[in-house]
């Protein structure tokens, strides 16, 4: 997805308000406040800091739960009237909804939604869907309450017990017509839909659809009219609503490493001076290895647990994460034999964007903040085509570009995804392909096998 500023979801008004969220969904996150949760509390913090009034959770259980008052307040409003007293003292004022229906809805007069997470992950209750359905149609048509509506896994959008059900089917229809319902404050976000596909490639995602045929027409009617056109969209990118959450910047990690070293119980002894140079080598390995912040937490104690006799420093990066045998991208490249003019041109490369390197402190900790474009690159300036016989050595070069563009402070990600010509075979394939490696570098090798398929006549 393109995204600019602080958030994918700064948009006031977009009709395309349906969110597919994929990449390191179950890793563990840290933020500014040195507070360590799961993504469901990021996800929640950050939609409600960027203006939502409401964030509701469906989980593969069949139940909906919140993190905070004001979102627990919506999810249970007319349909467990008589508990809704029993959440907090001072009740928001009810008013009919317009137009009729018998339920009464809360106004927007409800209080301030607040974050849990500073003091660890908050349940406000659950309900179950037989109970909740209902409410979260009426929550997603009220045009007084932004909610943002997150379904935790996509397997709870398939289950056996929903598809088939009345209320889920009334549940597809409010979120198939998301986008004719605009908010009467124009300052907030749109009502919206988060869907979840944990630690699945774009392209697994829609092999998923398209095996579910037999799920239930629910679901049936929601992938192929609401998430697909969302996936898949090769002629229009601006309509892409993919989200791929990375691994942990230095940001991030360096909110990590010193919750480690504050932290009252079981503290790990860290080198205050040299945590922002360990944060940025870490970064460094989690973006090449795709890894994440679980994995940077297991290596630190296995190695702390060894080597306690004094504080972990920026140059123990290697024995923590085993790349004790680790040679810098640039350095491979130029020990090849051969292939001078190939070296000389991606060294003119580095000259050409010295001035940007990923060895610089990132401005905002939070994965779900878009990347910075290099405002130095222009079009497709970073393509590039490797010819030459067989056995030369082009994908082994073409592979050492994403850690080059990474260490240059081109790319987000120093990730590659490789495929071959033939598996290309038609644009949606690309367009999942391409998807899978945004933020990093995408090989396609035996590229004229392009030509034997739908590009033969393109």
């Amino acid at each position: 997805m393109i995204g600019s500023g602080i958030s994918y979801f700064t948009n006031v008004y977009d009709p395309k308000c349906h969110f597919i969220i994929t990449g390191r969904v179950n890793d563990i996150y840290c933020s500014d406040r040195l507070a360590v949760h799961n993504f469901e509390m990021e996800l929640h913090d950050h939609l409600l800091s960027v203006g939502y009034d409401a964030v509701i959770f469906f989980d593969i259980h069949n139940t909906m739960y919140t993190f905070d008052h004001t979102s627990s307040f919506y999810m249970m409003n007319g349909y467990l009237e008589e508990t809704t007293q029993n959440v907090q003292q001072t009740a928001p004022t009810q008013s009919k909804r317009p137009g009729g229906g018998g339920s009464s809805v809360f106004s927007s007069s409800a209080p301030a939604a607040s974050s849990s997470s500073a003091g660890g992950s908050t349940n406000m209750g659950r309900m179950h869907e037989q109970s909740a359905w209902n409410g979260a149609v009426e929550l997603l048509r009220n045009p007084d309450v932004s909610t943002a509506f997150v379904f935790n896994t996509i397997d709870s959008l398939h289950g056996h017990n929903l598809t088939d059900s009345h209320a889920f089917s009334h549940l597809i229809y409010a979120l198939e017509s998301l986008a004719s319902v605009q908010q009467n404050d124009a300052s907030k976000p749109q009502s919206s839909a988060f869907y979840l596909f944990r630690e699945k490639s774009i392209c697994q995602f829609s092999d998923t659809g398209n095996q579910l045929h037999g799920s239930g027409s629910g679901w049936i009617t929601l992938y192929k009219n609401v998430l697909e056109p969302r996936i898949i969209t090769p002629d229009n990118p601006e309509n892409n609503r993919v989200i791929i959450v990375p691994p942990p910047n230095a940001a991030e990690i360096r909110n990590y490493l010193n919750y480690l070293r504050l932290r009252s119980n079981d503290t790990i002894n860290i080198d205050p001076l040299e945590i922002e140079e360990l944060s940025i080598r870490l970064a460094h390995y989690c973006s090449l290895r795709n890894r994440g912040l679980s994995d940077i937490k297991n290596e630190i104690s296995n190695y702390y647990r060894e080597h306690n006799d004094r504080p972990i420093r920026a140059d123990d990066w290697r024995v923590i994460t085993g790349e004790t045998n680790y040679v810098p991208a640039i350095e491979k490249l130029n020990s090849f034999i051969g292939m001078e003019n190939v070296k000389r041109k991606i060294n003119e490369l580095r000259v050409s964007y010295s001035n940007y390197s990923a060895d610089v402190m990132p401005e905002h900790s939070g994965r779900l903040t878009p990347f910075r474009n290099n405002p130095k690159i222009k079009g497709n300036s970073l393509n590039l085509v490797f010819k030459g016989p067989a056995g030369t050595g082009k994908t082994t070069v073409a592979r050492l570009m994403g850690e080059i563009y990474y260490d240059l402070g081109l790319l987000p990600q120093g990730k590659v995804v490789y495929t071959i010509g033939t598996e290309i075979d038609t644009p949606e394939k690309m367009s999942q392909y391409f998807q899978d490696a945004i933020g990093g570098v995408l090989i396609i090798d035996e590229a004229y096998g392009l030509m034997q398929g739908y590009y033969s006549n393109a």
